[in-house]
């Protein structure tokens, strides 16, 4: 038997009020607020709110933040997510990790929004550690708001599970191999960010 004790109404999030307590009245000032904020790896991306604590935010969390205010004020507005072929034209130094592997690229994800009118990327301006904004996808997909490192991980391993059965070339790597070489990536982009402090 679980005994539960329910909160008022106020203890769930209100995304809109976070954004008022800011001075920021209308949704287009909040794309704007966003995007400006700094990009840096959040210490969880399970909660968007993060963003607002940490004062920057990933691909991940600014675009999780934006996806549930437009939740909230129900508008047709949400968070995708799109595996692109990272390469040394993505991002420098990447061929390098990838010729260790004998791989071509390495299939890597990114958040941005939807709506009606097409994408929109509030990272768009930040030093991501990439070389300009990435316009070609091999699978884009839409997502909710918020996802745990759990999730991410599976996601990651069903779509390489799919690259590995279709391809010889990464499945000679397999699925835990391509896991590396992403980890090296991701380590290789955080270096990149931080020289350009």
């Amino acid at each position: 038997m679980i005994t539960i004790h329910f909160s008022p109404i106020e203890a769930l999030p209100n995304v809109s009020e976070t954004f008022l307590d800011r001075g920021v009245t209308t949704f287009h000032q909040a794309a704007y607020y966003v995007g400006r904020l700094p990009y840096g790896h959040n210490h969880s991306s399970s909660d968007a709110m993060v963003l607002f604590k940490d004062g920057f935010g990933t691909c991940v969390t600014k675009h999780g933040v934006f996806a549930r205010l437009a939740k909230e004020l129900t508008l047709s507005v949400h968070r995708c997510e799109g595996f692109y072929p990272l390469t040394d034209k993505v991002m420098t130094g990447v061929d390098v990790i990838l010729a260790a592997y004998g791989l071509p690229y390495i299939p890597r994800t990114h958040c941005f929004l939807t709506c009606e009118k097409g994408y929109v990327d509030l990272t768009s301006g930040n030093c991501t550690g990439k070389n300009g904004l990435i316009e070609t996808y091999l699978k884009i997909f839409q997502v909710k708001p918020e996802q745990n490192q759990s999730e991410t991980d599976e996601t990651y391993r069903s779509y390489y599970t799919e690259v590995c059965s279709a391809d010889p070339v990464f499945a000679r790597v397999g699925v835990e191999g391509m896991f590396e070489v992403l980890k090296r990536c991701a380590l290789l982009n955080t270096t990149i960010c931080q020289r350009a402090k």
